[in-house]
């Protein structure tokens, strides 16, 4: 089973064929394009500036912002929650 980021992104050995284009981007992180060069502009997604208004993205450049933007759970979040838990029992 592929993923939309295979899908949408092809190798050619281990070089990519392609840059992603903003479509791509928003295709792949299921949001906007508006919001994809949001992100852009505010510095968290960053880009290739191909021409003034045409920006590209690799493949690395999406991970890692998915990587950086992933919220991961604190042990006292977990602790917390597990005691809520045993409370509504």
């Amino acid at each position: 089973m592929t993923t939309q980021l295979e899908r949408v992104y092809q190798y050619g050995g281990d070089k990519p064929k392609k840059l992603l284009d903003s479509w791509d981007v928003a295709t792949i992180l299921g949001i906007g394009r508006s919001t994809v060069r949001q992100l852009v502009k505010e510095g968290r997604l960053a880009c290739v500036q191909v021409t003034k208004r045409t920006r590209r993205f690799t493949r690395e450049m999406v991970e890692e912002f998915i990587k950086s933007e992933t919220v991961r759970r604190t042990r006292s979040w977990d602790v917390d929650f597990l005691e809520a838990a045993r409370i509504v029992r």
